[in-house]
């Protein structure tokens, strides 16, 4: 059974917005009757509300290379699991700085100390994924609201201290 066979008893507008969910797996002459009311919740009542998942961030990498040192042996290019480091030109050369995991790798096996792997203090890499019910562009905006309405809050608590 898949949430295409409900059957919506209002308005119409309440109807799944997908209609390949998938909900039961029915046997042969089984069938399902059941009411269900939608509800209306935020993430700060429960997680389930959530429009995002697997929300995280990292440091901003810079990957350089010293051209004078660089002797082009290529095991940095062996080890690097993100393919950040790659032959262009008969050179090594960075070819994707905002892949790079951070895992230095390429620094612990270059014998000539060519290659530096560093990381912003004030810049990161932002990234999250969302269920589908906002685009994240819509979740990024209105989390970025709410973020400037605790901001908002917190500065007038902290002027009502000063006065």
């Amino acid at each position: 059974m898949y949430s295409g066979d409900l059957s919506c008893l209002g308005d119409a507008k309440f109807q799944p917005k997908d209609s390949l969910i998938p909900i039961v797996r029915l046997g042969e002459r089984q069938g399902i009757l059941a009411y269900a009311i939608a509800e209306l919740g935020t993430g700060r009542k429960h997680a389930k509300w959530q429009p995002t998942h697997g929300v995280g961030y990292k440091y901003f990498p810079t990957v350089t290379i010293d051209p004078s040192k660089c002797d082009n042996g290529g095991s940095c290019i062996k080890v690097c699991p993100k393919e950040v480091v790659k032959f262009k030109d008969q050179k090594v050369q960075v070819l994707d700085n905002d892949a790079c995991v951070l895992c230095e790798e390429c620094v612990k096996v270059c014998r000539t100390g060519a290659i530096q792997v560093k990381w912003s203090e004030n810049k990161f890499i932002f990234e999250f994924e969302t269920d589908g019910s906002l685009s994240a562009r819509v979740a990024l905006s209105k989390a970025l609201e709410s973020l400037e309405k605790t901001f908002d809050e917190f500065r007038e608590k902290v002027a009502s201290l000063e006065g």
